[in-house]
Parts: C-alpha cells; structure tokens; sequence
C-alpha cells in the first residue's frame, strides 16, 4: 500500500517520472481501495480537482470520508470544507465544524482557522468568542496571518 502511494506521489509531483496525474491516479487508488488513508485523501484531492480523474466532488468526499475515519486530518479537513460549501455533499454546518475540529485538534491551521470562524460567526455552533479565540490563537500560532487579524479584530470589538 505504501509502496503504491508513494508511485501516485512520484507521478503527482513530478519526481523520477514525468509527471502524470493519471498514472498518479491510478496508484492512488489501488492503495486506496486496500484502505491506506493517505492514498484515500491524496485521491479525493485529485477527483475533487479533476486531475487524472473526471471531476467528482460526490467520488471525492467518500474517500475524504473514508480516510477521515481513519483519522487522516487533511481528509477531515478537506470533508469539512465539502459540507461547508455544500460541494459534492449536502450543505451541512453542523458536519463541517465536526470535521474541522478533527482536524483542528491534529494541529490542521487551516481547521484551527475555520473552526475559529464557524465559533465567531455561529457556523454549525453556537457563537463563543472564547472558542474563536482559542482556535484562532492556535492557528496563529501557526504563522496563520487571518488568524492574527480575526484575534485583532475581537479583541478590539466594542461589546454589544
């Protein structure tokens, strides 16, 4: 299986071989199929992309789904992205900071970011500007700069 994805990861970037999505593809997806999570989102990316794959965001959040049950947390992330935006799957908040806070909790900035906007703004939680905050620190912590200007932004905010 590893061996697999690695040749996907070969042919992806470009690295020995000449770059084909589709070969890359192909060995993602036999890897994939024998259950390896790495394979599983580096193939969801793909068919999310259209890359070596017809376009299929439905095809692309099972395998997100498949491989974030396996605790891959660029999968949870990416899934939480798919029912934020209602994109291959139904629009579902509620879902989306689920599959943030996942991936939040696996050191993901990007998740650590968007979970602190889904606590601002009340996407999927209820608003806490306590919960934003932490999560926005940690994304800053990170370098994440829209995190450090959402923390400015609180911090300044007059209270109602």
């Amino acid at each position: 299986m590893r061996a697999q994805n690695a040749l996907g990861g070969y042919y992806l970037r470009g690295v020995g071989v000449t770059q084909d999505f589709t070969r890359a593809a192909y060995w993602f997806r036999r890897a994939a199929q024998q259950g390896f999570a790495v394979a599983q989102a580096n193939l969801g990316v793909l068919l999310l992309m259209g890359r070596g794959a017809d376009e299929d965001p439905a095809a692309a959040a099972r395998w997100f789904d498949r491989a974030a049950r396996q605790n891959d947390p660029v999968a949870a992330h990416n899934l939480g992205y798919l029912y934020e935006k209602g994109f291959g799957v139904s629009r579902d908040l509620v879902q989306a900071a689920r599959h943030y806070e996942a991936a939040a909790r696996r050191g993901i900035a990007d998740s650590q970011y968007a979970l602190g906007h889904c606590y601002e703004f009340g996407k999927g939680v209820k608003i806490n500007a306590d919960r934003a905050l932490f999560w926005y620190h940690k994304a800053a912590d990170q370098g994440y700069r829209k995190a450090i200007e959402r923390i400015q932004a609180l911090i300044t905010m007059p209270d109602p």
